[in-house]
């Protein structure tokens, strides 16, 4: 270890990629070319997008599903520069990160693939024209990373205030990368494991966003969290494995809503406006064997059941914040009377993560085309002890961080997979530049 505790040496100096930022920064040019060239920086509004952007004054919308910050920014700017500047943001972090990379040992090449990894990401392919905070929370957050990297090499306290604000951003912009904020301590004790009272100072810095806002938002709307989301969120895991056998199990006040929920969804479903569990090969409708093998079903129609028979369970004279703490309350029962089909749920969510992170993942399957079509002609050269330590650090904080909220309380949608496998390219991105780079000095 170092004389700041970390159990890298230092920088190996004499790495293939002399001009990491430079590389990186060329390789940006042409993914931006490429999205302008096929429409990909329109300004594109989704289906969540008038959710983010309802307008509402400073302080006066945390009673709603969304918190306001991403509206305050999205007013700050026109709307077709809102693309280029969630692109610009992105980049800006991963530049940071690789910078960071660097300072704690990593080598050139390592955290050019980083960056590349970052750039040519399917969070830009896929969401950077999306009018919808996932760019910018994603660049806060990749920030933040970044500053805890400079911690572990020997930055000083000052560093603490400005990484947890960061975190704050990227959480009230995104509540579903509250716990990567919560994390970053952790990453730095395994980065640095003797810096353990900046580790405390950090972990105060990055709840303390959260604290603030969770007060304020007690104080006027009588709700202790960033935004009244969750649970409504966990409903729609709820609706899909509730049976009348398992309403009927729930505490007594919940029971009515349950069951008014199971009938909503059976009409969806009878409607074809749901998808039904399948048949199972006893011929059966087993949401545990729906669950563990044929989680997409589920996937597809969550959105159908937690809109078409959730949604409406909300009554006239109730609040948002109320009917969030509802549904929480009920999905929470749910899960509690049926461990068996949350078991099943989980399983089956983690395979969808696991196997659409890899093969829907275009720079990962690209970085490993080019390993393969490299290895033919090139001699191998193994990866430095640092940047193996370094990146599976940061490939399982970011996996876990960003992975393991989806698996447990929602199911993995498209963008939260393309979230959690945001640093997953770079292992065969490196190995294909380490193929290139054979013949470098000291390697």
């Amino acid at each position: 270890m170092n004389a700041k505790g970390s159990f890298f040496d230092g920088r190996d100096g004499k790495h293939a990629a002399r001009h990491p930022a430079g590389v990186l920064l060329a390789v940006t040019a042409v993914v931006a070319l490429l999205l302008a060239a096929t429409g990909q920086m329109r300004p594109w509004i989704t289906p969540d997008t008038s959710g983010w952007l309802d307008p509402c004054a400073p302080f006066g919308c945390w009673a709603g599903p969304r918190g306001p910050v991403y509206a305050w920014m999205a007013a700050a700017v026109p709307t077709v520069a809102l693309p280029w500047l969630q692109f610009a943001a992105l980049v800006a972090a991963a530049l940071w990160l690789m910078r960071g990379i660097r300072r704690l040992g990593g080598s050139g090449r390592m955290a050019l693939a980083v960056g590349i990894a970052v750039v040519a990401s399917n969070m830009v392919v896929l969401w950077a024209h999306a009018v919808v905070p996932e760019l910018f929370a994603h660049a806060a957050m990749l920030a933040a990373v970044a500053g805890v990297l400079h911690l572990a090499a020997g930055r000083g306290r000052g560093l603490v205030v400005a990484i947890g604000g960061l975190a704050g951003i990227a959480y009230l912009l995104k509540p579903a990368l509250l716990p990567m904020a919560l994390l970053l301590p952790v990453l730095l004790l395994a980065l640095a494991p003797r810096r353990r009272a900046m580790a405390a100072w950090l972990l105060a810095a990055c709840v303390l966003p959260f604290l603030l806002v969770s007060g304020w938002r007690l104080a006027t709307v009588g709700d202790f969290n960033i935004v009244s989301f969750g649970g409504f969120q966990m409903s729609g895991m709820a609706a899909l494995m509730l049976t009348p056998e398992i309403a009927h199990a729930l505490p007594a006040d919940l029971q009515p809503a349950a069951e008014a929920i199971v009938a909503r969804r059976d009409a969806l479903v009878a409607a074809h406006l749901a998808l039904p569990i399948p048949l199972n090969s006893s011929g059966e409708r087993s949401f545990v064997s729906a669950a563990a093998g044929y989680f997409d079903i589920l996937a597809r129609t969550h959105d159908d059941v937690l809109y078409g028979a959730v949604a409406p369970e909300r009554r006239a004279d109730e609040s948002w914040v109320a009917f969030n703490a509802r549904m929480q309350r009920l999905a929470v029962a749910t899960l509690a009377a049926a461990p068996a089909e949350y078991a099943a749920w989980v399983f089956g969510a983690l395979t969808r993560l696991a196997g659409r992170s890899v093969v829907a993942n275009l720079p990962f399957v690209l970085g490993c085309v080019a390993w393969v079509c490299l290895s033919r002609r090139r001699r191998f050269v193994p990866a430095l002890p640092q940047d193996v330590r370094l990146l599976g650090w940061l490939t399982a904080f970011w996996a876990i961080g960003a992975g393991l909220p989806a698996v447990l309380l929602t199911f993995p949608a498209a963008r939260y997979v393309d979230s959690a496998s945001l640093l997953l390219a770079a292992w065969p991105i490196d190995a294909a530049l380490r193929r290139v780079c054979c013949r470098a000095e000291g390697e």
